[in-house]
Parts: C-alpha cells; structure tokens; sequence
C-alpha cells in the first residue's frame, strides 16, 4: 500500500504549554463563596486549560459579556473578505432607538458612518448596546453569530437575543447563556493568538491505490476541493495544538476521496477566504504550481501578512507488465502518484 503525507505546520513561536493544577486553589475558592446568597461561578484558566472551577460550568446569563464574541465574529468575518478595521459602515437613525445604554448615540443622535474599529470599541470598551446590534446584524443576525460560536473551541455559549429584543422584555435578559469555563477560555485563546504563541497543523495522509484519506487539522485555515468551477470548502472547530481541553484538543479528521482530476487546496490564515473561494471557482484549469501561486497572489490586495499555499492532484498513471510482480497480477494496473 502507498501512502502519502503532506504535513503542512503553520507557526509562530509556539509557548510552552502545559498543565498545572494549583494545589488547593478550588478549595479555597469554594471557601470565599461558601455562604454566599448567589449563584456563582468561578474558572481559572492558564495558557488554554481550565486549571480550577467552581460551578464554571454552569450555564448563566451571559448579558454583556456576549459582546466580546461578537468581536471574534466581527473580526474574523473582516478577515474572511479582506477588510481593514478601518473599512466604513453606516449606522442610521434606526439603529440607534431611545431607552438603552449608548454612548455613541449620545455622541452621534443622527447617526453617520464609523470605521469597524469604532464601533468594536463602542461595543467591547463602553459596552454601547446600539452599536452591538448594528454589528450583530451586519454579521447575518443573531443565528449569525450563533454559528459563529457553535465553532469555537470552548463549549457552552448560547446566544439567541439582540440587545433590543432583551431591552424590550426583563425576562429576556437571561435567554444569552455562557458558562464561565466557556468565556475564560475565550478570553485566553485571544491572549495567546495575540501573542502569535501557537502553531496551526495541517496533515493529510492519502492512500495512493484507493486516493483515499483523512485530512486532520489543528487550528488551521479552512481548505478546499476544487473540480472545475466547484468549490467545496473543509473545515473544523479544532483547537491549535495545546489550546484544547482535555480530549477536545484532539484534531479535526475529515475523510475525502481524491477524485480524477480534483485538487485539493490548503492555505495559512493569511489569505481571506471569500478571495481564495472566488479566485478558486474562476481560474480555471490551472497545474498546482500555478493555483497555489495564484492562491498566495490572490490575497495581496488584503492586510499584509504571511502566505502559504499549497495544491495536491493525483494523476493515474499505468504500470507496465515487468513492474508487476506474479503475487499482484490480479491487483489493478493503475496507480497514482501527487503532484504538488
């Protein structure tokens, strides 16, 4: 059997990561909140790992902690088309309605155009309840923002209301749920990634008799499979190495099967997706030399960063007579080898 393996390890400078558990540190947090006449929940998280936990994971109202995910999402959906902080966004009067916390309505009652970074800061920095929503909406919604999390390595957000819709009923102000492990990681991941102290992993192990395998990824960018003007994008929710909790730091595995003619594309977070996705469904037949340099050129209009692409086609190829021993005349006489 053939086997061939394309690992592709993306890095910053990876940090040490490791594990400890202070001695004592739960008992003594159950100690400080024994007696106490509220619910409460309590997570110690170091370099990605939940170190100490008292009812951390519990489920409670989330209320305006949820802002700071909707940053992730807003950021990575900048990051996905290219965009700067910078980038303009109208805000009307409309989004700014009365009987709410919002510092950017008292400051612009008209309403007018912010860059993303000033609305991010109103949202995140003054917890502006107005310029949430409009961030939120321009994201797809709600349910947007939901997906968004849903992928995320740290289980246990669940956010279903705008901050109109939970201004509008007291009782709604508890239907955005999060647990305290689940924001204590995210707040960590963002630390460390700001540190650029991980590495993302790309492997793919590919049976060259069957072009069958499994592609794990650790962290990495989404790849694709291209046929034609058909593009199917490949994902997963899956930590960098290290970062995960527990078991959950194991890789994503999605198994594919290399068809005649398919190639199969792998980038770095350098390279916005919705470009890469555009440029792979109109370029047209191209060798993987060619697609992965145009993969890498596509993204040079966006933020400068590192890039790195890479391209895999199988291409049969037909074994002669004197190549096959007695033992495999009954195997079949193609073969395939990568090119990449």
């Amino acid at each position: 059997m053939k086997r061939f393996l394309l690992l592709l390890l993306f890095a910053g400078a990876a940090g040490t990561l490791w594990f400890v558990t202070p001695h004592g540190l739960e008992r003594d947090l159950c100690r400080a909140v024994r007696g106490v006449d509220a619910e409460v929940g309590i997570a110690v998280v170091r370099e990605g790992r939940v170190i100490a936990s008292v009812g951390g994971d519990r489920p409670m109202p989330a209320m305006s902690t949820f802002k700071f995910p909707l940053a992730l999402a807003v950021a990575t959906r900048l990051d996905s088309l290219g965009l700067p902080l910078s980038a303009q966004l109208e805000v009307t009067g409309d989004d700014l309605w009365p009987d709410t916390w919002s510092p950017l309505r008292e400051a612009h009652p008209a309403g007018g155009r912010f860059s993303f970074g000033e609305l991010l800061r109103y949202t995140v920095a003054e917890s502006d309840n107005c310029a949430c929503d409009r961030l939120i909406r321009e994201i797809g919604g709600i349910g947007a923002l939901q997906r968004y999390v849903e992928g995320l390595p740290a289980e246990g957000l669940d956010f279903r209301m705008t901050e109109r819709e939970m201004s509008g009923a007291p009782d709604a102000q508890r239907r955005n749920r999060a647990t305290p492990e689940a924001m204590a990681l995210l707040n960590e991941l963002y630390l460390l990634r700001g540190d650029g102290c991980f590495s993302t992993i790309d492997l793919l192990e590919l049976d060259l008799c069957t072009a069958e395998g499994v592609l794990y990824k650790w962290g990495a960018a989404p790849s694709y499979l291209k046929k034609g003007g058909n593009v199917k994008k490949i994902g997963t929710a899956s930590p960098p190495p290290g970062l995960g909790v527990g078991e959950e730091h194991r890789a994503g595995g999605v198994r594919l099967s290399l068809q005649r003619g398919e190639l199969l594309v792998l980038t770095t977070d350098g390279v916005p997706e919705a470009a890469c996705e555009q440029y792979l469904r109109t370029c047209g037949a191209l060798s993987p030399r060619e697609l992965a340099a145009g993969v890498v050129a596509c993204a040079s209009e966006s933020e400068p960063d590192d890039r790195t692409a890479a391209a895999v086609q199988l291409e049969p190829v037909s074994l002669q007579p004197h190549h096959i021993t007695r033992r495999a005349r009954n195997v079949s006489k193609a073969g395939a080898r990568p090119h990449i």
